[in-house]
């Protein structure tokens, strides 16, 4: 026969988990409040939050994008090395591209036509 594995625990464990569950959700709000407040503080640029406690911060110029990333513990704010830049999707820069002018009337003759 295959016997089911059960796990045990006691009452103590329990109420341990359950307070410390309770305590996470009550203070999860004012921690992001205060971690968004403090990056920003840190950086100067508004961050969004990723996950609980890593936050990212995007710079923008005309031409790149910079994403940061940021974690936050009860007010100390630590840059992560991870970042990434790429290029603008919709640059303020306005690009001139040339346009190749074909002209669909033959010449002339006898303005210095080419055939001999």
């Amino acid at each position: 026969m295959i016997s089911r594995i059960r796990f045990r625990y006691s009452l103590r464990s329990a109420v341990s988990i359950l307070t410390l569950a309770c305590v996470i959700a009550g203070t999860r709000h004012n921690c992001r409040h205060r971690a968004t407040e403090d990056v920003e503080a840190a950086t100067g640029w508004p961050p969004s939050v990723v996950a609980p406690s890593l936050l990212r911060t995007i710079t923008r110029d005309n031409v790149t994008v910079r994403r940061t990333f940021h974690v936050w513990c009860f007010g100390a704010v630590i840059d992560l090395p991870f970042r990434s830049e790429y290029p603008e999707p919709n640059p303020f820069i306005i690009t001139v591209q040339p346009r190749i002018i074909i002209d669909s009337e033959p010449p002339l003759e006898g303005l210095g036509s080419f055939e001999k």
